[in-house]
């Protein structure tokens, strides 16, 4: 006895939704992931008037976002900050 088309398609249909299920639950994991790893971001007091002059390159990646900057310092402030890589440059172009 062969199984019916109808059963066959039933059956890829749940096969399909319990995949969707499992690959939606690994996306909204790795976005709480994402938002803890923002919250426990921090960064250390910085004196600028402390810091010399230059060039200075930085970047943090948080799975979803990623970005590279370049900082100069002169005279004790800060007079340039160029992104030089950030994982949604679209949105970098939008604010340019």
């Amino acid at each position: 006895m062969g199984i019916s088309k109808k059963r066959t398609v039933l059956f890829v249909i749940m096969l399909l939704l319990l995949v969707g299920f499992v690959l939606g639950i690994f996306y909204l994991k790795s976005v709480a992931d994402y938002r803890q790893a923002v919250r426990g971001t921090t960064f250390e007091d910085i004196n600028i008037p402390d810091i010399p002059d230059g060039v200075y390159v930085g970047e943090y990646d948080v799975d979803f976002i990623y970005a590279k900057v370049e900082v100069t310092v002169l005279n004790g402030e800060i007079t340039n900050i160029n992104i030089l890589e950030h994982s949604q440059a679209q949105q970098i172009q939008a604010l340019s």
